[in-house]
């Protein structure tokens, strides 16, 4: 990876999802990645900026961009039979498989920032 901006969020998260919605693409992506970006900031107390995200931020800032962009196909009601996202399939079953999806990047996002720390001052 490299130094990767907003729009290269947004790549990422349209290269994974299949089907986003026009509602939520172009604009809103970003907006919901920037979003993302100041959650992390936020959560690791360090600058990660909108134009230059370094590359120990990004896995992190992609998998809440994806939960956050299932999310909201979910609320608007794009539920699928199964949703597939790299490596992850997850088949519909007793509950939704896009909230499914998004609980699980959630989670992964949320332990990526975990590891990589928080900024402590005394």
């Amino acid at each position: 990876m490299a130094v990767w901006n907003l729009g290269s969020i947004a790549a990422h998260v349209q290269g994974i999802i299949e089907d986003i919605p026009n509602y939520i693409s172009g604009a809103k992506l970003l907006d919901i990645a920037y979003q993302q970006v100041l959650f992390a900031e936020q959560y690791t107390g360090q600058s990660i900026g909108s134009v230059a995200i370094a590359e120990k931020y990004q896995p992190a800032i992609c998998d809440l961009t994806s939960a956050q962009v299932l999310s909201l196909m979910e609320i608007r009601g794009a539920d699928v039979s199964s949703i597939q996202l790299g490596e992850l399939s997850i088949s519909k079953g007793a509950s939704s498989s896009t909230m499914a999806a998004s609980d699980k990047l959630k989670e992964e996002g949320l332990r990526k920032l975990r590891e990589l720390g928080r900024k402590v001052s005394y």
